[in-house]
């Protein structure tokens, strides 16, 4: 809301990249706007002033510290002066707001997601945990229709916030989903996958952390704005804004690393199973455990079971059961009808975006003679496999192999559950219940994360392992 010497007042509505100017503006600044349009609302009988694709915005500063004389070259100084000496007689009040410092962007600095604050511009180092592109959410940037890019990111285990990239930084989406496909290729040569036509890939005795595979950016000029619908704190994208991979070396990549492990030690138990079965508490605790089998229920009769005795080419061609089509917004399996056609998941309309799931599984776990069944959710399961998504399993991890993203994650798999293969650190949600005398009627556990420690398998009396059959 403006107003001159004239005593109009009017409303100026900035849209799109100016509506961020709304940042430097403040109660008593002087301002001039050039290239607004006028807008008669019919609607509502007002009169208002619009921006538009070649508007620009001066502030002069607070009324009380302008210096005519110093923008002589821009704006007349008898115009100039003819508003300061109206503002001091009709809105004299403003003479005691008090004196503020300008901002500069070096002001601007590094904010940890648990203490944000709303209506904030930040600087923020982030871990990319996933890439979600809203086909149906348009709007328009530039003249053209630009589809919503929203990343989840965290700073600690488990907390993840909403980064939402406007305007130019929706270009970024190619890059951080580059930078996720040359991480898993790199993580597979890394852990010494041989990638020859013998169609079995021996893994080194580097362990695999899914921690390397959410890499590190740097996000400079965010704001922190809360979601009216969610009530909760997201990050958006500015006109200003940019972004930077972090390499492992990079002391900024290396202190984000310190704190992010500090934050799963303090906010997880260390346990083992058979205590943790004794006690009967329900929480959220940290257990080393063998991993024995895996399940997959597809339908009511159909399941698909992996195992140490499990062979790669039957894991491999029970890859297809093991994804499914689903709405994008709820993950529901969505059915055909008779032409083959999806049909829409009713209760999330009008979105109708279909995407390829993982199938959850049950995955068996065993630490001494303890054995328990955990629930493996869909977005898990892709972490455990390597991140690769459900609909790469077809393609071939670099031009020219004939090595496909579905054989590296059947062996990711066997590697898992191999006979005497390292116990893996696990991240389980345990929920006990019980009648009133404390006798347990139920118990469940759920997978929250996972730490690998994947080994060489070897054939029997060390000697090296030659392909299955």
């Amino acid at each position: 809301m403006v107003i001159d010497q004239s005593e109009a007042k009017k409303k100026v509505v900035l849209w799109r990249a100016a509506a961020f100017w709304a940042l430097t503006v403040f109660l008593g600044d002087i301002l001039l706007l050039t290239d607004v349009t006028i807008h008669e609302g019919h609607c509502v009988g007002e009169t208002v002033l619009q921006s538009t694709f070649t508007s620009q915005l001066l502030n002069l500063g607070s009324y009380s510290s302008v210096q005519p004389e110093e923008y002589s070259s821009i704006v007349s100084e008898v115009v100039l002066k003819d508003l300061l000496a109206y503002v001091s007689s009709k809105h004299s009040y403003l003479r005691a707001l008090p004196p503020r410092q300008p901002r500069q962007g070096s002001g601007v600095g590094f904010a940890e997601l648990e203490r944000l604050q709303p209506d904030a511009l930040v600087h923020a180092v982030l871990r990319v945990v996933a890439v979600t592109v809203l086909t149906e959410a348009l709007y328009s940037y530039r003249g053209q229709k630009q589809r919503k890019v929203m990343l989840t990111v965290e700073q600690a285990q488990g907390q993840h916030f909403m980064l939402v990239l406007w305007g130019h930084g929706a270009a970024w989406y190619p890059q951080l989903q580059r930078r996720k496909a040359q991480v898993i290729y790199s993580l597979i040569l890394s852990c010494g996958v041989d990638l020859s036509t013998s169609g079995y890939f021996q893994y080194g005795t580097k362990p695999i952390s899914n921690h390397h595979l959410n890499c590190i950016w740097e996000f400079r000029y965010l704001l922190a704005q809360r979601n009216c619908l969610l009530e909760t704190l997201e990050l958006h994208t500015t006109p200003w804004s940019s972004c930077e991979r972090l390499f492992d070396d990079d002391v900024r990549a290396v202190t984000f690393n310190t704190k992010f492990q500090k934050s799963v030690s303090s906010s997880v138990k260390m346990s083992d199973l058979a205590t943790h079965l004794q006690d009967k508490c329900s929480g959220v605790i940290l257990i080393k455990a063998q991993i024995v089998e895996l399940l997959f229920p597809v339908t009511a009769a159909q399941q698909i079971v992996v195992n140490a005795h499990s062979s790669l080419k039957s894991v491999v061609s029970s890859l297809p059961n093991v994804t499914y089509t689903g709405c994008a917004s709820c993950g529901l399996e969505l059915e055909t009808d008779g032409n083959k056609i999806y049909k829409q998941c009713f209760s999330c309309l009008p979105c109708t975006r279909k995407k390829v799931f993982y199938r959850p599984a049950l995955m068996t776990v065993a630490e001494g003679v303890r054995k328990v069944c955990v629930r493996v959710g869909s977005e898990l399961m892709e972490k455990i496999l390597l991140n690769i998504s459900p609909d790469w399993l077809g393609r071939v991890i670099a031009p020219g192999a004939e090595v496909t993203y579905g054989m590296v994650a059947a062996d990711v798999l066997l590697a898992l559950l191999a006979a005497g293969g390292a116990p893996c650190d696990l991240t389980v949600r345990s929920l006990f219940a019980g009648d009133p005398n404390g006798y347990p009627l139920q118990q469940g556990f759920s997978l929250l994360g996972f730490s690998p420690a994947v080994r060489t398998r070897a054939a029997p009396g060390g000697a090296q392992a030659q392909p299955p059959e």
